[in-house]
């Protein structure tokens, strides 16, 4: 069999799904960062990641609404968790009136790699930003 057949769906689903990069896939499946790219360009994986995140938006809506109900029910509000009931209603209010602020965000991120490849030259500069950007919505999708 060959790399294709026996890794592409794997490497497939670590990009779209996991938001794993480039190189963190090359390492975990102990394939060149070549054969990733191209798989990734031919497979419009960037594409399928931001699709998929989009699709995904309710996730983060049931975590604000479990935290809500967290706090709610905790006998001791205080100032700072005040605070944080209203930033999450606010957040779930736009989240649920159809405002995707994680969509609009890869979308911005999104423009801004395809101006930093037109801009500069420095490929290697361009790929730690680019590896930079994904592992920064990693963090945040992990929370």
């Amino acid at each position: 069999m060959s790399k294709f057949q026996d890794y592409y769906d794997d490497a497939e689903r670590l990009a779209v799904k996991e938001g794993k990069t480039q190189q963190q896939i090359c390492e975990l499946l102990g394939i060149s960062e070549k054969t990733i790219s191209r798989w990734s360009k031919n497979g419009e994986w960037m594409r399928q990641r931001k699709e998929y995140l989009v699709s995904t938006k309710t996730g983060p809506i049931q975590k604000l609404e479990k935290r809500l109900i967290e706090l709610l029910e905790d006998p001791e509000i205080d100032a700072r968790k005040t605070d944080e009931l209203y930033k999450i209603q606010l957040l779930i209010d736009r989240m649920k009136g159809g405002f995707d602020i994680k969509g609009a965000t890869i979308e911005v991120m999104d423009r801004f790699t395809q101006y930093i490849n037109r801009v500069e030259e420095d490929k290697e500069f361009v790929g730690k930003l680019a590896g930079h950007i994904h592992g920064f919505f990693e963090e945040t999708r992990r929370g």
